[in-house]
């Protein structure tokens, strides 16, 4: 299964080089949600040497929760809680990549507790379940709006952003993922961004997989499933 959904998975993944952009589809710049980071790591795909840009949350001092296909288990990844992570006042901490081999989630464990910027809330077992259709969700990230589809690597971004978008059903996925308009919505780079609750700091799904031009539908992995709560749980108490 992980296999087989990673072609998608890598859709909303990046090598991001210098330049400025704005972040999610339609979104806003955001200064509220200062317990979302961006998590990059320099890599190689396909020959091309960048920076892996994904976004994630933090959810106790130390774990950070992101998505798996971002980064190899057990590799150094940095972190900044930084409203825009090219600012010159960005600072960083350095963490370790634990991935699920059940779901397309990791939590990145900091080396050194971060305490100053607040902890997004985990939510009980089954809780998505019991949002109705057309709750809106507040989709989290540091991904690019504007992007060339021939040389998709020169993509890039800086800023945080923010964009409220509608749950609708997800049909057979909905045991695992939300189905969430992406016009506005995910984009490259906002892969493992939190998908909270409007207007609350209740993490009910990560950004997972969406389609190529960053439109039509997003899926995010669910977090308050079994199989996430028992991979979350070796890293962070679960109410």
């Amino acid at each position: 299964m992980r296999l087989r959904l990673s072609i998608v998975y890598a859709l909303l993944a990046v090598l991001c080089a210098a330049g400025s952009a704005f972040a999610i589809v339609g979104g806003m710049a955001d200064t509220s949600h200062t317990y979302v980071g961006a998590a990059l790591q320099t890599q190689v795909h396909d020959g091309h040497a960048g920076t892996q840009l994904c976004s994630g949350a933090l959810v106790s001092s130390t774990a950070f929760v992101t998505a798996a296909h971002c980064f190899p288990d057990g590799s150094s990844v940095r972190v900044t809680f930084s409203a825009d992570f090219k600012a010159t006042d960005a600072t960083f901490v350095t963490g370790t990549a634990h991935d699920s081999t059940e779901a397309d989630i990791a939590v990145i464990v900091l080396d050194t507790p971060v305490t100053d910027v607040g902890v997004a809330q985990l939510p009980t077992l089954g809780f998505d379940a019991m949002l109705p259709n057309n709750q809106l969700v507040d989709v989290v990230g540091y991904g690019v709006e504007d992007f060339d589809h021939r040389v998709p690597l020169a993509a890039s971004t800086g800023p945080r952003q923010v964009a409220t978008t509608p749950v609708k059903s997800a049909g057979n996925l909905g045991d695992q993922s939300l189905k969430l308009l992406a016009d506005p919505g995910a984009c490259f780079g906002d892969s493992g961004g939190p998908n909270l609750v409007h207007g609350t700091s209740t993490l009910v799904a990560i950004t997972s997989s969406g389609n190529s031009n960053c439109k039509g539908v997003s899926f995010a992995l669910r977090v308050d499933t079994p199989v996430v709560r028992a991979f979350l749980g070796q890293f962070v108490s679960l109410p």
